[in-house]
């Protein structure tokens, strides 16, 4: 953030944007699940749901901007991105099940190995940033310790994700395409 904002106060800075940024630790898992409505051409009912999460986000974020209005910014930051989460962990997996006519918690599973790995791949990054004392002190840093932290977390979704086939074949794949035996 100070690279990018000189002069302002990063830590609010940074403090909202991570705030913003919550509904992304869900929307990776439920991203497929979301186009389903759309694959079988049940968009109604899916539509009113997100339009429910939304009205009643709205509702809430004024109401609590009414009651706590010195902490309006950081509740307008947090409170959407908590309904889109609870609407990707509740209504959109739920659906989409109802949608392929399976159990209602068959994709939850997936979602457990979605954090899990999530979790792993934050720890391992704060890990190897504390460990190696690396800091983004400059443009050139902050891109090798973002393709660093990338990599990373992207082996380990190989590993944390992936199944043995899906490895076995992620693996041909690289294979033919670098001209590897």
């Amino acid at each position: 953030m100070r690279l990018w904002q000189h002069g302002q106060d990063t830590e609010l800075l940074y403090q909202l944007l991570t705030l913003t940024m919550l509904g992304l630790l869900v929307s990776g898992v439920a991203t497929t699940l979301q186009n389903l409505p759309l694959i079988v051409n049940r968009l109604k009912k899916y539509s009113i749901g997100w339009l429910v999460y939304s009205a009643i986000s709205m509702v809430v974020l004024i109401a609590f901007i009414g009651i706590l209005p010195k902490w309006g910014v950081f509740l307008v930051a947090a409170i959407p991105p908590l309904f889109e989460i609870l609407a990707n962990v509740t209504f959109v997996p739920i659906y989409a099940s109802r949608c392929l006519g399976i159990g209602k918690f068959e994709f939850y599973p997936i979602y457990i190995r979605y954090f899990a790995s999530t979790a792993v791949g934050a720890a391992v990054c704060w890990g190897i940033r504390h460990v190696f004392a690396l800091a983004a002190n400059g443009w050139v840093s902050l891109i090798a310790t973002c393709c660093l932290y990338a990599l990373v977390t992207m082996l380990l979704d190989v590993l944390l994700l992936l199944g043995k086939k899906e490895r076995s074949m992620l693996v041909g794949i690289l294979r033919r395409k670098l001209h590897i035996g």
